[in-house]
């Protein structure tokens, strides 16, 4: 009896099975004695280990604070100021408000207009000062500086 020319010992044949069982979408090929095997294997093999499961997100320490609303302002003008008083004099006498502006021509040096600021949610308690004679009426636009006029600002002194 003829010696076929290609023998594989099973030894080899189970070798070349596992490898082909390793690798996903491989495959073996080998003979056992005078048999040829050829194996495919799936490309998706199972994993080896199952995969640990990822640890649940830890909820988070910093909470989201909403943005705070641009502050509201609430602008009046002051009737009635003495030309001797200073603008300054009336953070003093209206406790609420946040800022004077007051407007000055240039060349005269007179004083056109006075311009309180106050917080919208904390508007004046009076509108009038019996001590400096003035009331307050409100305003749309604050008085702007330009070519003629200067404007002079006192703002409130914040606590420390």
């Amino acid at each position: 009896m003829a010696k076929p020319p290609f023998q594989v010992s099973a030894a080899t044949t189970q070798t070349l099975l596992a490898l082909g069982a390793h690798f996903a979408g491989g495959f073996a090929i080998a003979a056992a004695g005078t048999s040829l095997v050829c194996m495919a294997f799936p490309t998706a093999s199972p994993p080896l280990h199952a995969p640990e499961p990822a640890p649940p997100p830890e909820p988070s320490t910093l909470q989201t604070v909403p943005k705070a609303a641009p502050r509201r302002l609430l602008k009046m003008s002051v009737r009635g100021l003495d030309a001797r008083v200073s603008p300054r004099r009336l953070l003093y006498e209206f406790p609420q408000a946040l800022r004077v502006d007051a407007l000055y021509h240039k060349s005269s040096g007179s004083r056109t207009i006075v311009v309180l600021t106050f917080d919208a949610q904390s508007p004046p308690s009076a509108r009038s000062s019996t001590a400096l004679g003035t009331r307050l009426n409100a305003v749309v636009r604050s008085p702007e500086a330009c070519s003629e006029y200067t404007l002079k600002q006192w703002a409130r002194e914040e606590d420390a």
